[in-house]
Order: structure tokens, then C-alpha cells, then sequence
């Protein structure tokens, strides 16, 4: 994996482009031009989603920049750092729709770029779903603790499966 590889917003737009244009053909790739509603929650106004994206973006890069290898707490401040970042492009919504999925692809490229392993973030359907969203509510309260537990899992499973 090219650990130069960048969290930029036309990164996160070509991602979004690509994976989603064969459902969304005419705006896929393209911040929301709209007002949305998820989880009962509204959005920001669309106008601010490109600056809160750039500002996201070079909030990660000094974040990433401050994680230090040899930390005994590393993969706690990783586990913390991708906690944020998942509550924090959420919160923007930058899309229309699929925003948790580009926001947990981008998760996986994070950890790809810090020579961790991908994982698996569960919040699809069912009760996986449910704990996700139970996280990303408590996360907009300022608690990051359920969100930091299911990632934590899942990088722990992903860790335990690379070492077998």
C-alpha cells in the first residue's frame, strides 16, 4: 500500500464516483446539492459541505501526523482517530446517499495506509445496524466509546485473522 496515499476531497469524491455511479448516475461523485434528513437528524446546509470536508481532510492529516508507531497506546489513538473520523464525515453527509459506506471505505484506506489490516465494520441490517447507529448517537453526544468499541473489534479480529 503507497503510504502517501491522501484523504483529500477529491479523493473522497472519485471514490464516491466510482463505486456509486452505475446506482446514482447523475449526481454520484458530486457533494449533495440538497437538504437531507438521516436518522431524523438534519444536515448541514449544502453550501458548507465543501469547506467542512477540506477542513475534516486537514484535520486527519495533522491527526495522522501525530500518531506515533512506537506509542504504547497506538492502536488505542488509531482506534480513537478512526472513531472521529467515522462520527465526523457522517455528521457532514457530503452525499446524497451511501455516505456510512464511503465513510467506512475511507476507514479502511486509513488503516491500509498505516500498515494495519483492513476490517470490517458491521452496519448493514439487523442488530450490527443497530449498535452502529446506538455508537454514531452517542458520538454526536461527544461519547465516542460504543463507536471506538465496535472498531476496536473489528480491528482486533482483523489483527488476530493476519497473524494466523
Amino acid at each position: 500500500m503507497d503510504q502517501n496515499v491522501e484523504v483529500t476531497p477529491e479523493l473522497i469524491l472519485k471514490i464516491h464516483k466510482e463505486s456509486f455511479s452505475w446506482i446514482f448516475p447523475d449526481w454520484a461523485g458530486r457533494y449533495r446539492r440538497i437538504r437531507v434528513e438521516f436518522s431524523g437528524k438534519e444536515t448541514l446546509l449544502p453550501h458548507h459541505v465543501p469547506e467542512q470536508v477540506m477542513n475534516m481532510c486537514a484535520d486527519l492529516k495533522v491527526r495522522l501526523k501525530n500518531l506515533k508507531l512506537n506509542d504504547e497506546n497506538y492502536i488505542e489513538k488509531v482506534i480513537e482517530l478512526l472513531a472521529w473520523f467515522q462520527h465526523r464525515f457522517v455528521w457532514i453527509h457530503p452525499f446524497q446517499d451511501y455516505n456510512g459506506r464511503v465513510a467506512r471505505m475511507l476507514t479502511i484506506l486509513i488503516l491500509l495506509t498505516l500498515n494495519l489490516p483492513a476490517i470490517e465494520i458491521k452496519a448493514e441490517t439487523g442488530n450490527d445496524r443497530k449498535k452502529y447507529l446506538e455508537g454514531m448517537y452517542a458520538a454526536d453526544k461527544g461519547d465516542y466509546s460504543k463507536l471506538k468499541n465496535l472498531i476496536g473489534q473489528a480491528l482486533n479480529e482483523s489483527l488476530t485473522k493476519s497473524t494466523k
